[in-house]
């Protein structure tokens, strides 16, 4: 046997890891400790964001250092033209909710663009915001220590790495091995009075790095689902839009309140200038005995407002005559009568405050109850009406109703080159040309045999184009998500683990959610932490053809605070981060997602063209994803390998100095 001390010199050094298993780290000190403190480890280093440097900040986005770059980044120019579609919903397309018009709006989700100079490798996170002003988003830039952090308390910065092959910066999937690196400080702010998605998911509080896809597809009302989502069933409606006792009970979801609405009737509902009997003693519509100008108010009438417009202007209340019909009270005019009824309310219509008498005596308004009338289309452009129906068409051409469209690009001359009116020759070709080649799924539907009989239910030539129209609208909403979902976590108790989605069949919902934790205490409060996440492959290697996104493929997931291995994961399914199941134009930055510093909205803050309709429906992602983490955040740096415990080692050691 050999002698260990080798002449008295100490050969190894032994550490002992506090997992699953013994992990002895093994270093000869005659070759040099095995921590270096030269400074941070950049071998595999393809993306890095430091909030410290000024290079990294630019407005409300965070952009990578410029010499951090992978290998096999591409970017021919990315101009995405159907972005306002999707980016309304995260705030990458952002405006003022309470301050913004029809034809504004109509002009940010149909005509806006997204664009980054070809060339630019960096990765860039945008901060989210809500746009539906449900939910704060707090997330300030602010001096720690002399150098600048982001303050988070309930908002996130959140960006794409991809979107087809002419533009990535980042890998698709973990290779023989992906390192994240988050550097942040764990703080529970107070709250500021508002409603924070942590305070709706609460489950999802602590959330500070997220991967996947950002939503499901939001135009999943298009098609036929097998899981249909959950109806929301109260929470939207909070402080700012209606007093909190009145979210107590489903009464202003639209589908809840027409049932009811003689018991909404009741001035106790709708009280503090929404709804009530009395009239404000400048109103220049009162005759003094109770009455409106030319028409009096009828208690008994049904009368409710909708919740999208309790947050906005008075005058959008909605209401019934007493044939059921729907009138709005911007049909009031000077005349005190009512298109299409004979019902009205005693309304609050002080004008004052349009003319004030410097400008305009009394004797204008006095016995009008039409504020409005003074602004003709001289002095204020009539406002665009909005068709909530009305067909949204890409930027290509092709409808957003239209499902289970498919687009291919070519420029293979066999499939170009034919004798239809539109086929390629010779004479017409131009080289390097891609041609676009669009269809439609054909479902798959039983064997026309079975189907074709002579029973009840029996179809013909003539019928079976009825099951073929339903079969093709079919869509797996789930199927976008599995393995194409995860997200990493500290709870209250200072645990660190991760949450990811995958596929469960047995499940009613039809997936599960995993996760594992480490012990309570592993990340301090108020302390700056460095947390190192590793994804690793389980037996075997890939090679650069190779890519390991099978569901057989199985990956683990190492986590590492401040230099020290804290947990390693079970073997869990390998990520497949993809695009979802629809043409890319309807879905322009949604996959291939990154969040730093919270999870991701999924379609809690989702606006269609009724822009001031709340959301219905709570999804997966957002029950699940939704939430963010509370304290500072300082760095994000992404390895395209398998970093050591050494270069991790080093990694804390360089974070500490702050």
């Amino acid at each position: 046997m050999g002698n260990i001390l080798n002449h008295n010199r100490l050969v190894f050094d032994f550490r002992l890891d506090k997992s699953e298993y013994l992990d002895f780290y093994l270093s000869c000190p005659s070759f040099g400790s095995n921590v270096s403190k030269e400074g941070l480890y950049d071998g595999c280093l393809i993306s890095y964001i430091d909030t410290t440097d000024p290079d990294c900040i630019w407005f409300d986005s965070l952009y990578s250092k410029k010499e951090y770059v992978w290998d096999e980044s591409v970017n021919d120019g990315l101009c995405l033209s159907n972005i306002g579609y999707t980016g309304v919903d995260n705030g990458l397309i952002h405006y003022l909710k309470d301050r913004t018009g029809n034809e504004e709006f109509l002009r940010l989700f149909k005509e806006s663009e997204y664009k980054v100079e070809k060339g630019d490798f960096r990765l860039i996170l945008n901060k989210v915001y809500g746009n539906n002003q449900i939910f704060s988003y707090d997330n300030d830039m602010v001096e720690e220590n002399g150098r600048i952090v982001s303050k988070l308390n309930g908002g996130f910065w959140q960006g794409f790495f991809r979107t087809d092959d002419s533009y990535r910066v980042l890998p698709r999937n973990i290779g023989n091995g992906l390192t994240f690196e988050v550097v942040l400080k764990k703080h529970d702010f107070e709250k500021d009075n508002e409603y924070r998605l942590n305070d709706r998911h609460s489950d999802n509080k602590g959330i500070f790095l997220y991967l996947g896809t950002r939503a499901e597809n939001k135009w999943w009302k298009e098609y036929i689902l097998e899981h249909q989502p959950r109806k929301i069933e109260n929470g939207f409606i909070t402080s700012g839009y209606v007093k909190s006792e009145y979210t107590e009970e489903d009464s202003l979801n639209d589908d809840y309140i027409k049932p009811y609405k003689d018991l909404y009737a009741a001035e106790e509902y709708f009280a503090d200038g929404y709804l009530t009997d009395e009239c404000d003693e400048n109103c220049c519509c009162e005759d003094g005995k109770g009455k409106v100008s030319g028409y009096s108010y009828d208690s008994s009438m049904p009368v409710f407002t909708y919740p999208e417009a309790l947050n906005t202007y008075e005058d959008n209340s909605v209401w019934f005559d007493r044939d059921g019909h729907l009138w709005i009270e911007s049909e009031l005019k000077s005349t005190g009568k009512l298109n299409g009824g004979s019902h009205s309310r005693k309304s609050k219509c002080n004008c004052d405050h349009y003319f004030p008498d410097d400008y305009i005596t009394k004797d204008y308004y006095e016995n009008s109850c039409d504020c409005s009338i003074y602004f003709k289309d001289d002095y204020l452009k009539p406002e665009v009406r909005i068709d909530e129906n009305e067909e949204l068409v890409m930027k290509d051409g092709y409808s957003i109703r239209q499902v289970n469209i498919r687009e291919y690009r070519s420029d293979n001359k066999f499939l170009l080159f034919d004798r239809t009116c539109d086929g390629f020759t010779t004479d017409t070709w131009v080289e390097g040309s891609e041609a676009v080649i669009t269809e439609v799924l054909t479902p798959k539907i039983k064997n026309y045999f079975l189907l074709f009989d002579r029973t009840c239910n029996g179809y013909t030539t003539e019928t079976i184009g009825s099951l073929i129209d339903e079969e093709s609208r079919k869509y797996d909403i789930l199927n976008d998500l599995y393995r194409n979902a995860i997200a990493f976590q500290i709870d209250d108790e200072g645990r660190l683990g991760y949450k990811y989605l995958v596929r469960d069949c047995e499940k009613e919902r039809g997936y599960e959610i995993l996760n594992e934790w480490t012990l309570p205490g592993t990340v301090k409060e108020d302390k700056w932490t460095t947390v190192t996440v590793k994804l690793i492959p389980v037996g075997r290697k890939y090679d650069e053809c190779t890519e390991n996104t099978s569901a057989s493929d199985k990956m683990k997931i190492l986590f590492y605070v401040n230099g020290k291995l804290r947990m390693v994961s079970k073997e869990i399914p390998t990520l497949n981060f993809r695009k979802l199941n629809d043409m890319y134009s309807k879905q322009e930055g949604v996959p291939f997602n990154i969040s730093l510093g919270g999870g991701t909205q999924g379609l809690a803050d989702v606006i269609y063209l009724n822009y001031r309709k709340l959301p219905e429906y709570e999804l997966p992602l957002e029950k699940e994803f939704a939430g963010t983490f509370v304290g500072y955040v300082r760095a994000l740096r992404i390895y395209n390998c398998d970093i050591t415990f050494s270069e991790i080692s080093e990694n804390a050691v360089f974070d500490s100095d702050f």
